[in-house]
Formats: structure tokens, sequence, C-alpha cells
């Protein structure tokens, strides 16, 4: 997984008749691997959209469904949840956790 930010650029790709455009994203996603994805639209408002839509995706590290252990869970839960949450309420998160194990 990348550590840095993740960052979505959005970009307007010209069409071959010189006139119009249509909106591209570019981005680097969580395999380290440059992304390029025509969104084949020229409205704004939905490139934008998409723009922040799938840069919550990369932030949040959005990753395949499997089984795993609860004590697995709660330690990837503590990681993603990082700083955004207080140190005591971390503490209690564990604590309630490791009771219900």
């Amino acid at each position: 997984m990348v550590n840095r930010k993740p960052s979505v650029r959005l970009w307007k790709r010209p069409a071959r008749d010189g006139r119009s455009f249509t909106y591209v994203l570019r981005y680097v996603d969580l395999e380290g691997k440059r992304r390029f994805v025509s969104l084949g639209h020229s409205n704004k408002r939905k490139a934008e959209k998409e723009q922040a839509k799938r840069e919550k995706e990369l932030r949040m590290g959005f990753c395949d469904s499997g089984s795993m252990r609860l004590k697995d869970f709660m330690e990837d839960s503590l990681k993603r949840t990082g700083d955004q949450i207080r140190g005591s309420t971390q503490e209690e998160y564990e604590s309630a956790m490791n009771d219900f194990m």
C-alpha cells in the first residue's frame, strides 16, 4: 500500500475535432500503479463528484472482502482510523474488543 496521501487529478482531454473534450482521472492506485481513466463525458460537476469518490476509495484503502480473525480485524480497524480518533477512544475500543473475544 502506498503511504502518501492519495491524489486524484482531473484533466480535460481534447477530442480529435479540437472543439470538444472529455474528463479524465489520473491517479496512483493502492498497488502503486498509475491509472488513467476516461470518464467519457464533459460535465464538470459529475467529473468532480467522481474524483471525490475515487479519492475517498483510495483514502479508505478498499480491499476485497474476506474472512479474518476478530483480532486481525481489530488491529486493522485501529490502524485505518489512525489519528482520526483520540487515544482514549482507541483504548476503549481495544478493551471492548478484547472483552468480546
